[in-house]
């Protein structure tokens, strides 16, 4: 972990996509971790409907119904914050930022920052969704603490993925938006653009 002057606590924030970056509309959750059991009590109502989907190690929005990604953003009580970047403004973003090298994971990178950077603060420690591969994660996770480093916001920034409780609750968060249980706020194309230009 990082050291900081801050004098508080650094906190644990899990962050995931539901999309691809270029793939349609991109769904980007941030969730501070807290110790609850809602995915205990998230288990207990899937298995009203469905006992083998209860009975798995990860608990995938994807396969809730509308009724359980409800129930789920009414009861993670923990700080969390959603956006969307929409495949219209990835195509402005592509138009003018396209030379550079890397374009596409730097813009996901400025996204995911835009989308987080109201809730994380200096010091904080951030688990971001293992949803590419090594490579692109490894380049993902060193721009992302870039562009928070070029804010003041010195964090430490790793990869995880749904066995990680706080991640878990991230992924359902992203499902909650995707489906419009919980509206995202909109990331706009001109804040990717002048992100990417900086890395």
């Amino acid at each position: 972990m990082i050291l900081t002057t801050d004098p508080r606590i650094a906190m644990l924030f899990g962050i995931d996509t539901s999309g691809k970056i270029g793939e349609g509309n991109l769904f980007i959750a941030t969730v501070k971790h807290e110790n609850t059991d809602v995915m205990d009590k998230l288990r207990e109502m899937i298995a009203k409907r469905h006992r083998g989907l209860s009975g798995r190690r990860r608990i995938k929005a994807s396969s809730l119904n509308h009724k359980e990604l409800a129930f789920a953003a009414a009861n993670i009580k923990s700080q969390y914050g959603g956006a969307v970047l929409t495949i219209s403004d990835l195509s402005e973003v592509r138009k003018s930022v396209c030379n550079i090298r890397d374009w596409k994971i730097k813009s996901l990178a400025a996204a995911v920052f835009l989308s987080a950077r109201k809730i994380v603060r200096n010091g904080d420690v951030v688990l971001v969704d293992r949803d590419y591969s090594e490579d692109v994660m490894r380049n993902l996770l060193a721009y992302l603490k870039t562009i928070f480093a070029s804010e003041g916001k010195n964090i430490a920034v790793e990869s995880g993925t749904s066995f990680n409780d706080v991640i878990a609750k991230a992924d359902l968060i992203a499902g909650c938006l995707r489906k419009s249980v919980i509206k995202p706020g909109k990331i706009q194309a001109k804040d990717v653009i002048k992100l990417v230009g900086r890395l």
